[in-house]
C-alpha cells in the first residue's frame, strides 16, 4: 500500500472509510467502513463518522472519484481486482 499515504488514510478516515488489507494480504485491498469509528477517533483524535455498511463507503468513493478527486481515484486504482468487480456489479445494480 505504498501509494496510500498517511495523509490519504486520514482524509479517508474523516469520511468513515479506508483501504484495508484482507487477511493481511496487501494484494487484496478493499474499501471498507470502520467497524468501530469511535476507537479510531479516540486513537487519532479525528471525528470518524459511522457508515451503515461498506456499500455506503463504496458510494462515497465512487461519487468523489467521478467528480475528479485524486484521493478517491487512487483508492480505486489500489483495490484488488475482485473488490473492483464487486463494486462495479453493485454500481450497475444501483443504476438499473
Amino acid at each position: 500500500m505504498s501509494e496510500w499515504t498517511d495523509a490519504d488514510k486520514r482524509a479517508a478516515m474523516v469520511e468513515g472509510w479506508n483501504l484495508f488489507a484482507v487477511d493481511g494480504n496487501e494484494d487484496n485491498l478493499q474499501i471498507q467502513k470502520y467497524d468501530a469509528p469511535e476507537d479510531v477517533a479516540e486513537h487519532y483524535g479525528i471525528a470518524v463518522p459511522r457508515l451503515e455498511n461498506d456499500m455506503v463507503a463504496w458510494e462515497i468513493v465512487l461519487d468523489a472519484a467521478m467528480d475528479g478527486s485524486e484521493l478517491h481515484q487512487r483508492a480505486l486504482r489500489l483495490i484488488s481486482e475482485e473488490e473492483g468487480q464487486s463494486i462495479l456489479v453493485w454500481h450497475m445494480g444501483m443504476a438499473a
